[in-house]
C-alpha cells in the first residue's frame, strides 16, 4: 500500500539545509570588515580633497595678490611741483633700508611697528584692499615686503623695484577673515620676535630658536613659515623658513621655543646643511590663528603656501 506525502512530509531528495550560526557570524564578520574599511576611506579622501582645494586657492591667491601689487605700482599720482619726476603711489607708500649696493634692506609687513606712524597708516592704507580674497574670505594673503635704496639720488630715492613675500593663508579658527583680522594683533598681523637664533651644529639638523616662548601661547608650529626681517649677517635678510617638528628637551618634552627646520630631524646629513649659516635676527612669523583680535593663539597654523614676487614701483 502506497501513500502520498502530505503537505507536511517531504521526500529525502528535496530536503534543503539552512545556515548555521557559526557561518551567519562569519560572514557578518566579513561584512563588518569591509564596511570599516570602506568608512576609513572617507576621512583620507576627504582630507586629500580639502588639501587639492586649499592648493588651489593658494595659486589663485598669489596670481589675484599680484596682479593686485602690480596695479598698485602702476598707479600714478599727481607731482607735487611741476618740476618734479612722475610719481607713482606705492612708490610713495613704500619704506626702504639699506644701500643702493643691495642685500641689507629688512622686511617689512602690512603695519609695522617699526615705521614711524604716517609711514605705518600709509601702508597700512595701501595695502590692506589686497589682503583678504574676496570672493572666498576664508582665505588671505599676507604681505610682507623689502626694498633697498635706489642709485638715483634725486626723489624718491628708494628703489624703483621691490620684493613682495606673499603668504598664503586659510582661517583656521573662525568662518572668515573680517577687517579685525587686518589690525595689530589680529589673525593676518605677522608676529615679529626680536630675538632669533638660526642654530646649526655639524651632524643635527638646523633648528630655530625663539627667546622668551615659554608656552604653547604663540603662533609657532609645524608648517609655520618664518621670514627674516633684519638679521646679524645683512645677507640672510628676506630668507625663509617653514618650522617642522619641534625640538625635544632634555626631559623628552617638546619644547615651545626650538623647532627643526623642516621637513624635520631626519634631513641632518642633507647638502642643504654644508652651506648653512648660524646667526641671530629678528623674524616674522606666521603661523597660527588667534581667538580674537589681540587673543590667545590657537588651532593648526593657518599657513598654505609662499612666493617672492618682485613688482615695479616706478
Amino acid at each position: 500500500m502506497t501513500t502520498t506525502p502530505t503537505s507536511h512530509q517531504r521526500s529525502p531528495g528535496a530536503w534543503r539545509g539552512g545556515f548555521t550560526f557559526l557561518e551567519v557570524l562569519f560572514a557578518i564578520i566579513v561584512l563588518g570588515i569591509g564596511f570599516i574599511m570602506v568608512a576609513a576611506m572617507f576621512p583620507a579622501a576627504l582630507k586629500q580633497t580639502q588639501a587639492s582645494v586649499e592648493d588651489t586657492a593658494a595659486g589663485a591667491i598669489w596670481v589675484n595678490a599680484s596682479r593686485g601689487f602690480l596695479e598698485l605700482g602702476r598707479n600714478q599720482v599727481t607731482p607735487v611741483a611741476a618740476n618734479q619726476k612722475l610719481q607713482y603711489f606705492l612708490d610713495q607708500k613704500m619704506p626702504f633700508s639699506g644701500s643702493a649696493a643691495g642685500g641689507d634692506s629688512i622686511v617689512w609687513c602690512l603695519n609695522d611697528r617699526r615705521m614711524p606712524a604716517q609711514g605705518q597708516k600709509d601702508t597700512f592704507e595701501a595695502f590692506r584692499a589686497n589682503v583678504i580674497v574676496d570672493s572666498d574670505p576664508r582665505f588671505a594673503c599676507v604681505p610682507l615686503f623689502r626694498r633697498e635704496k635706489g642709485s638715483d639720488t634725486a626723489f624718491p630715492q628708494g628703489a624703483a623695484e621691490a620684493q613682495l613675500i606673499l603668504i598664503a593663508v586659510r582661517n583656521r579658527n573662525h568662518a572668515a577673515y573680517n577687517a579685525s583680522d587686518l589690525l595689530s594683533q589680529g589673525q593676518l598681523d605677522p608676529t615679529l620676535f626680536p630675538n632669533v637664533q638660526v642654530n646649526r651644529t655639524d651632524g643635527v639638523a638646523p633648528s630655530i630658536t625663539f627667546s622668551g616662548v615659554v608656552d604653547d601661547n604663540s603662533p609657532l608650529g609645524s608648517g609655520a613659515f618664518v621670514v627674516i626681517s633684519d638679521a646679524s649677517l645683512p645677507i640672510k635678510n628676506g630668507q625663509i623658513y617653514r618650522l617642522g617638528a619641534p625640538v625635544t628637551n632634555s626631559a623628552g618634552n617638546n619644547s615651545f621655543d626650538t623647532y627643526y627646520i623642516a621637513p624635520d630631524a631626519a634631513g641632518a646629513g642633507d647638502v642643504y646643511q654644508s652651506n648653512f649659516g648660524q646667526y641671530s635676527a629678528k623674524a616674522f612669523v606666521v603661523g597660527r590663528g588667534r581667538t580674537a583680535t589681540g587673543g590667545p593663539f590657537d588651532g593648526p597654523v593657518q599657513d598654505l603656501a609662499i612666493v617672492p614676487v618682485t613688482i615695479q614701483l616706478r
